[in-house]
């Protein structure tokens, strides 16, 4: 398969017309027409990552993160962005991300999640929102946060509110807009979600709100097995080794 093929399979299930105006999602580096040999899937693309490439015979790489957000005004190797993309150019390495476009899509991130987490009733609160919201078998805030670090095999996870949970609200990597937390508030939903700024958790807590919060790699890290799921069969896939950056036993 070319690259342009693969593009439009993961263009298919997750359209890139649904990716924020911030972002840039796609092909971020390579030609459309290369002939795949193999893909190797990781949440970002990273120098390491382009090693476990080179190592492992891959062309492609499909990440969630684009590694070219910003315009790139010159290409020098001081610049890291710039020395990551100049590695993919010089070992003829195609990079093709799914970011925003995959956290909205029908089965993507947070639908993916919900599931994984054993979600009821997944839905969202409106078309057009990130966050899914499910119920789950009613427990309590230290039960429930303690579920999900296990099942994310995450050790950071931490926690703003008690009382009951019956309603969550997730958002994988950083989803804490005041539009959704006051949401959350106001109908007793837990969000889960990643980095939040301190004004809103501050809120939050004053409110009696509740949180919880995970690693941002490990809420994202699904983005392997959804892949995995849409180009099966279509070419030899490859897992990434990487996991998250800060020190944890991940």
């Amino acid at each position: 398969m070319k690259v342009k093929e693969i593009y439009d399979l993961l263009n298919a299930y997750a359209p890139y017309e649904l990716q924020a105006h911030y972002d840039n999602s796609g092909l971020n580096v390579g030609n459309p027409n290369d002939e795949v040999k193999k893909i190797l899937l990781a949440v970002d693309v990273s120098l390491e990552v382009l090693d476990e490439a080179i190592e492992n015979g891959c062309n492609l790489i499909v990440s969630h993160h684009p590694i070219i957000f910003a315009p790139l005004k010159n290409i020098i190797e001081s610049n890291y962005v710039c020395n990551v993309v100049m590695k993919a150019i010089k070992n003829s390495i195609n990079l093709i991300s799914c970011h925003t476009n995959m956290d909205l899509a029908v089965g993507g991130i947070n639908d993916s999640l919900a599931t994984y987490l054993g979600g009821i009733n997944p839905h969202r609160i409106t078309d057009g929102d990130y966050a899914c919201i499910f119920d789950v078998e009613e427990t309590d805030m230290q039960s429930f946060a303690k579920f999900v670090s296990e099942k994310l095999n995450d050790d950071r996870v931490s926690t703003i509110g008690t009382g009951r949970v019956k309603t969550i609200a997730i958002v994988g990597g950083a989803g804490g807009d005041f539009g959704l937390i006051d949401y959350c508030i106001q109908n007793d939903i837990v969000l889960v979600t990643s980095e939040i700024k301190h004004h809103l958790a501050r809120m939050i807590d004053d409110r009696n709100g509740k949180l919880v919060t995970v690693g941002h790699f490990t809420s994202e890290r699904i983005f392997v097995n959804i892949v995995k799921g849409i180009l099966k069969d279509k070419v030899t896939l490859l897992e990434s080794k990487q996991t998250t950056p800060f020190n944890s036993k991940q």
